[in-house]
């Protein structure tokens, strides 16, 4: 019986979208040793009052980041949309929570 949970938790942990959900995660455990996005959050909610100023205040934000940390939110935006192609393109999720897809 260990056989089939184990060869269970293989074909569950191998599934596409639990992958690419690691890999976001890595990426933004990554990306949290370069950004503070507690500082960001509040240099935000500071700086910003209206559309022009948001815009602004991003603008000034993208202007000062390092190599590294567009890097890692280009990766992101790369795998959510692999994530959402896959999604779009076959059925991803089946219907029962039992179910796994190889």
């Amino acid at each position: 019986m260990r056989k089939v949970y184990l060869i269970w938790l293989v074909r569950r942990l191998a599934q596409s979208a639990t992958v690419k959900g690691a890999i976001v995660a890595v990426l933004f455990w990554q990306m949290s040793a370069h950004v503070s996005f507690a500082s960001v959050y509040t240099n935000w909610q500071e700086a910003a009052h209206g559309l022009n100023a948001n815009y602004a205040f991003f603008e000034s934000a993208l202007a000062n980041t390092e190599l590294t940390t567009y890097l890692l939110s280009l990766l992101v935006v790369m795998v959510g949309i692999w994530f959402v192609r896959d999604v779009a393109t076959r059925r991803l999720f089946s219907r029962s929570p039992l179910a796994v897809r190889m």
